[in-house]
């Protein structure tokens, strides 16, 4: 019989997959846990139970998904977009953004994109240019619903998945394969345009070379309007839009004439105005256009809006000319638009660029980085663009953090961290979750970054299950966590509630964590915005304040015929059903936080030790005495035993105070080979772990 004294002094390596559990021999393994269920391993070592969600709203329409997208001007102007089918609403400070008091519609006066008036008791957003057309003209004007701002979109609910954005100041540019590049601009809380903007389009190369001559009319200057004569039947009118290379110049075409005639601009001078001869010069349509489809996504690197990955050219990317995102006209300068493939064996369609040390593409087949010259911004002749791993990019948004950029491997399970590796002096994108590949089981289709208080990255699951990772690299910290508390499992462990999708925005006190959350109340589906708050302890709450002590509070139609837990003036009241949005509590209290209840549990990996006959896998083991050292906790049960922290030195009907220290149980029995230790907390109260000691003995 062998007896010793095992201290875990962290949980930094998260719950751990079940195929690890053999595995005592790694340092993971003495830093990890069976489960980690609705807590949150901290960087400092300790884990805690994960903060409650805060009610926000209804999505506009809960039959339909809804993706969040933030929009942060900075730390102190950010707001959260609801995007559904065919809209966008705004959130600030926690709410949802008013129309104000538009004016009433004038019939003499000009409105342009984005305005609002107010009409029949009725408030519009203007989507076109109009005098004297009156609302309800859907031409003209889109109705918002009472009380709440909202814009049109071209997005409808089955492209929002696939939507990707890059964000400059006051600017976001939104990308979708199907779709024209949309910018966003807000001009105030209730003031926010869409429009297209791409004033020049890059051209396709190589292009065609016909078999006509070409003259052209002028050599210039830039923006010079020309005439083109063919010397046979060679233009139609969908030529218009197109780009003609000839004497070392570019023309755009703007207007059809006949066959053998068009009009256009200079876009590059040209040297003469000698007739081209046949096959000279080559004429070239728009890289993009309704046929041949659009960038799916893109980002703002070295002062130009770069982008990629359209169904026609999946390959390539195309930089804007430097300093002005609008204009992709391609030339030779070092500051003019260029247009670059990231080749490979294979045909692999970008799937995002991101802006890091580099340039970076994520491909579905591999991972590259596009550089200028030693030490020099990219430009048209300078590319160089290299494969740095070839894993493949699933279509969910990667999230920079510091230095790597995460992303989600093709087929959805692996999550990896790319980054240029000093010691190796090339870039690595290693997998972040392959100690614990369960997390990941049916998928990850979005995800976020919390970077602060701690550094937490939030991913969801196919089936609608929230997990999360505390990543630090420099702290040695990869800790993994399922929230599934939060998706309420049936009796067959699926979950019954779904969120769908995941997004921060930064507040003066760190990271605002944002979702939406599929529920079913009172036999209906409804879609909610629901954001983590460190004051609930509870999910879909409410947080309200009387001004005189009372035990009925209403205003929880949202929960209508849930049993929910109260925490009045700072102590659990007790679990109430809704009815009629309302409930009548036993106490009456001056604040409350109402919401639906759910148990944070960690459960310790089966122990290893050394016995007089080797190994102690297999032994039957029992731990004597249990030692848990606490942060301010005030409550926690050890295997179903409940660990006392009350001492009431302010009396009973005060709230309880958090303990911190250390606290012991003992005599917790007998297992074989596993020695299960399981630390919960089934109320809505604060729960901090830092380490747990416990005094076991091994009897082969």
């Amino acid at each position: 019989m062998a007896r010793a004294k095992i201290l875990q002094t962290n949980f930094t390596a998260g719950e751990l997959s079940p195929k690890l559990y053999g595995r005592v021999d790694i340092a993971r393994y003495q830093n990890g846990a069976k489960k980690v269920r609705d807590c949150l391993p901290q960087i400092y070592g300790g884990v805690r139970r994960r903060p409650g969600t805060l009610w926000v709203q209804e999505v506009k329409t809960s039959a339909k998904r809804t993706r969040l997208i933030p929009f942060i001007f900075n730390e102190s102007t950010a707001y959260m977009l609801e995007f559904g089918d065919l809209y966008m609403r705004v959130y600030k400070n926690g709410a949802l953004v008013s129309p104000g008091t538009p004016g009433a519609y004038s019939g003499v006066a000009t409105y342009t994109p984005g305005m609002l008036v107010a009409s029949g008791g009725v408030n519009y957003y203007c989507i076109a240019n109009t005098t004297g057309n009156a609302p309800p003209n859907a031409t003209y004007w889109y109705a918002m619903p009472a009380g709440f701002y909202e814009a049109p979109t071209p997005y409808t609910e089955a492209m929002l998945s696939q939507m990707d954005y890059t964000q400059g100041a006051d600017t976001m540019f939104l990308f979708h394969e199907t779709l024209p590049i949309r910018r966003l601009r807000r001009f105030g809380d209730n003031f926010w345009t869409f429009d297209n903007p791409i004033e020049e389009m890059p051209y396709e190369e190589p292009g065609s070379f016909p078999a006509p001559s070409m003259t052209p009319g002028v050599v210039g200057p830039v923006g010079a309007a020309i005439n083109m004569v063919s010397g046979g039947p060679i233009f139609a009118a969908t030529d218009v839009g197109s780009y003609i290379k000839i004497n070392g110049g570019l023309v755009k075409l703007t207007s059809f004439t006949d066959n053998m005639h068009m009009s256009g601009v200079v876009k590059h001078v040209l040297t003469s105005t000698t007739a081209a001869q046949p096959f000279s010069w080559s004429l070239h349509a728009p890289a993009w256009s309704a046929t041949r489809g659009y960038p799916r996504t893109g980002t703002l690197f070295e002062q130009r809006l770069v982008v990629g990955g359209s169904p026609y050219f999946p390959q390539t990317i195309w930089g804007s000319i430097t300093g002005i995102y609008l204009d992709f006209t391609m030339g030779t300068a070092d500051d003019d638009a260029f247009s670059f493939t990231a080749a490979s064996d294979q045909i692999n369609p970008i799937q995002y660029l991101a802006s890091s040390k580099t340039l970076v593409a994520f491909t579905s087949g591999g991972e590259f980085t596009i550089t200028g010259g030693l030490e020099k911004p990219l430009a048209p002749t300078n590319a160089q663009i290299r494969q740095r791993s070839n894993y493949g990019c699933a279509r969910v948004r990667p999230v920079r953090i510091r230095d790597s950029e995460i992303f989600i491997q093709r087929a959805g399970r692996k999550v990896r961290s790319f980054a240029y590796n000093v010691a190796n002096d090339d870039w690595t994108a290693p997998d972040i979750a392959v100690l614990s590949e369960h997390v990941s089981e049916s998928g990850i289709v979005d995800m976020c970054w919390q970077q602060e208080a701690d550094s937490i990255v939030w991913l969801v699951r196919a089936d609608g299950i929230l997990v999360s990772v505390t990543y630090d690299k420099d702290q040695d910290v990869t800790a993994w966590a399922i929230h599934d508390g939060f998706s309420q499992l049936d009796e067959n462990g699926d979950p019954t509630v779904f969120v769908e999708s995941v997004a921060t925005i930064p507040d003066s006190d760190g990271d605002q964590v944002w979702m939406v959350v599929k529920r079913t109340v009172n036999g209906a589906t409804k879609r909610y915005v629901e954001r983590l708050v460190e004051d609930a302890l509870s999910d879909c709450s409410k947080i309200d304040t009387a001004g005189v002590a009372t035990k009925n509070w209403s205003g929880l139609s949202h929960l209508e015929a849930k049993s929910v837990v109260v925490v009045g003036d700072g102590g659990v009241i007790g679990r109430y059903t809704v009815t009629a949005g309302a409930i009548s509590i036993a106490r009456a209290c001056l604040d409350v936080v109402i919401g639906l209840d759910y148990e944070n549990r960690v459960e310790l990996l089966p122990p290893e030790m050394q016995t007089g006959e080797g190994s102690s896998t297999g032994s039957a083991m029992g731990t004597s005495e249990i030692t848990a050292r606490w942060h301010e906790t005030t409550g926690a049960t050890i295997n179903g035993q409940t660990q006392v922290f009350r001492t009431m030195p302010n009396g009973v009907d005060a709230p309880p105070e958090r303990f911190s220290g250390t606290k012991r149980i003992e005599n917790l029995g007998w297992e074989r080979g596993e020695d299960a230790i399981v630390i919960t907390q089934t109320e809505p109260m604060p729960w901090n772990l830092l380490s747990v000691a416990r005094t076991l003995t091994a009897n082969n």
